[in-house]
């Protein structure tokens, strides 16, 4: 990741909440970087959206800590309770639903972005 699009995602984390020194947001944003482009781009719309980071049902149901102290989401789960509609039940909007369900399909990797090659991710990412 470049200094420029670090420094970018730095201050969406603050805006959304996060610090660089901890917390649920910057735990993900650590957590990604050892990632292919699907889970990138998947935590990335869940961050820049600002909601899911922050819905309590969305925590409990997927995000969980390692011993490491990282965050991360587990797609599995998180479809399960999307698929039960725990979100819709919870008050989740059309809109925010419909940027959950897009992020799950990409951190699944359901359009295999982890296939792709450096240049295709980049246009991607």
């Amino acid at each position: 990741m470049s200094a420029r699009a670090r420094t970018a995602g730095t201050a969406r984390l603050r805006a959304a909440g996060g610090t660089a020194g901890g917390g649920v947001v910057a735990g993900l944003y650590r957590w990604i970087e050892g990632h292919g482009p699907h889970v990138q781009v998947a935590v990335w719309l869940l961050l820049a959206h600002e909601v899911w980071p922050r819905h309590p049902e969305f925590l409990r149901a997927c995000v969980n800590r390692s011993a490491d102290r990282l965050w991360w989401i587990d797609w599995t789960a998180v479809r399960a309770a999307f698929d039960a509609g725990e979100f819709h039940r919870a008050g989740a909007s059309r809109t925010e639903l419909v940027v959950l369900d897009l992020a799950i399909e990409l951190g699944r990797d359901r359009f295999m972005l982890g296939a792709l090659g450096v240049g295709n991710a980049r246009a991607v990412g």
